[in-house]
């Protein structure tokens, strides 16, 4: 299962970063750095779930019962478009049951699925995160990770 899940975080956020982060930063998401990413987060408390389609992991997504949050929200890239990440993120949030406003972040730069979690009700909390060339070595681009609060449909 760990190998399944760091393949596919590591396709996920190569995804997700391509178009904003630097060919240095890219060179470091592999299967080993996530598998170790995701291990260590597990002992943080997270909870990590994968949705397979005939034994092949084509969606992930983690939860926190200790913050209420949901991270790492990938489809595989053959999957997109079948539903599996609304799916996903109502499996993560119905996980959270006991934080009635489970929040998640997202880059302002990922409009699919900044689109995705207005839909299910997701609304706009904040700003997580700013990467930003002129400080960041890791930032190609600047963008913002926002954070959304789920407030229902």
């Amino acid at each position: 299962q760990w190998t399944m899940a760091a393949r596919l975080f590591a396709e996920g956020r190569y995804t997700v970063c391509k178009a904003v982060c630097t060919p240095l930063y890219l060179d470091t998401l592999t299967p080993e750095h996530c598998r170790e990413e995701l291990q260590t987060e597990r002992q943080n408390g997270w909870a990590f779930y994968l949705h397979t389609t005939k034994k092949e992991a084509d969606g992930m997504v983690g939860v926190c019962h200790k913050t209420g949050e949901i991270s790492h929200l990938f489809v595989a890239e053959l999957s997109r478009g079948k539903g599996i990440g609304s799916k996903m993120l109502d499996f993560a949030r119905k996980k959270l049951a006991e934080h009635a406003h489970p929040t998640l972040t997202v880059l302002d730069t990922n409009t699919r699925a900044l689109a995705l979690y207005r839909r299910m009700g997701w609304r706009p909390a904040g700003v997580a995160a700013v990467y930003d060339p002129a400080a960041d070595p890791t930032a190609a681009v600047y963008c913002q990770e926002v954070k959304l609060r789920y407030e229902g449909q």
